[in-house]
């Protein structure tokens, strides 16, 4: 099994302030910590059901966030901007599943953190009239390549926003 993992930080356990998601934040480096922990323990996961590949892209504001000498060995990492595909770079068909991390709710959804994309920028993004925020989008991208989502962790108001797109997904809270 190849599995792809994109991972942001808003939504990880711990995360909880601005201060934990901007590179200049007392406690940014805590966060790159707590997040690079949380993408283990998917990869450790993923590594005991069998999977034989795994990608992770770091999904966060620079998308460097990721402690590149702490990952678990067995994942390559995605790692730097701008990327074509942002959030998704490194997606394509030949993946058997795809994990989204740390995860949050779209714009004005009240959620811990939210923002869609540039949270001071895009107040909305429609698709066929249908309003999506980053994890909905980037579910879209993965759809393209008939890649299920098979599991996404986040705030518990996420939950909604995903079963509201998605019903019978599975959900994982940090």
């Amino acid at each position: 099994m190849k599995l792809y993992i994109s991972a942001d930080i808003e939504g990880v356990a711990g995360v909880v302030h601005s201060e934990h998601t901007t590179r200049d934040g007392r406690e940014h480096d805590r966060a790159r910590m707590l997040m690079t922990e949380e993408v283990n323990a998917c990869i450790r996961g993923a590594i005991a059901a069998g999977a034989s590949e795994i990608v992770v892209n770091d999904s966060h504001g620079t998308m460097r966030n990721i402690i590149p000498e702490l990952l678990h060995t067995e994942a390559s990492l995605i790692s730097g901007s701008p990327k074509k595909m942002a959030m998704v770079e490194g997606l394509d068909e030949t993946f058997d599943a795809a994990v989204f991390i740390g995860y949050h709710t779209k714009k004005g959804d009240f959620g811990l953190l939210n923002h869609t994309f540039s949270g001071k920028v895009v107040r909305s993004i429609k698709v066929n009239g249908i309003e999506y925020g980053e994890f909905g989008l980037n579910a879209l991208v993965a759809g393209h390549f008939n890649v299920p989502v098979i599991c996404v962790s986040g705030c518990d108001r996420l939950e909604k926003e995903v079963r509201g797109t998605y019903p019978g997904s599975i959900l994982c809270y940090g």
